[in-house]
C-alpha cells in the first residue's frame, strides 16, 4: 500500500509574514531600516461597512501586498504581490482571474510611473526579488 503525504502550503498571509521576518533579520545586510518594507492591507473584509470605510480611507482593488520604499536607479521602490508556493495564473474566465486581472492592471500602472511591481509565489521568490532588486 502506497500512502501519500499531502504537502502542506503555507497560506499567503504565512508566506508574507516570513517576507517581513527574514527582511527584520537581515535588512541590516543592506543598510535600511526595517520600516521601508510595509505591508498594504487591501484584502477582503469581514463587513461591508468595513470594506466602505477602508474604501474611503483610500483601498484600491488590485494594490501589492508589500513596498519596499528603496529607490533604486530610475525604480521608484519595489511591489511585491504575495502568492502562496504553488501558485500559477488562473484559468481565464475564472473568479480568480477576474482578481488576478485587476491586480496585473495595477501592477502594469505602477511600472509606468517607474517601480518594479511583482508576482511572488512563496516567500524565498519574494526574498529573492528583494534581494536582486537591492543589488541592481
Amino acid at each position: 500500500m502506497v500512502v501519500k503525504v499531502k504537502k502542506i502550503i503555507p497560506t499567503e498571509h504565512q508566506e508574507q509574514e516570513a517576507v517581513v521576518q527574514w527582511w527584520a533579520a537581515n535588512r541590516h545586510v543592506y543598510g535600511y531600516l526595517p520600516d521601508v518594507l510595509m505591508a498594504i492591507p487591501n484584502g477582503s473584509h469581514k463587513s461591508m461597512a468595513m470594506a466602505a470605510k477602508f474604501k474611503r480611507e483610500g483601498l484600491r482593488p488590485g494594490a501589492p501586498d508589500l513596498f519596499l520604499a528603496v529607490q533604486k536607479y530610475a525604480l521608484g521602490g519595489l511591489f511585491l504581490e504575495m502568492k502562496r508556493m504553488n501558485w500559477k495564473p488562473p484559468r481565464a474566465g475564472t473568479k480568480a482571474h477576474a482578481k488576478y486581472m485587476v491586480q496585473q492592471s495595477f501592477h502594469e500602472m505602477l511600472q509606468t510611473q517607474n517601480y518594479r511591481a511583482v508576482f511572488c509565489a512563496g516567500h524565498n521568490a519574494a526574498i529573492n526579488e528583494i534581494q536582486h532588486y537591492l543589488k541592481t
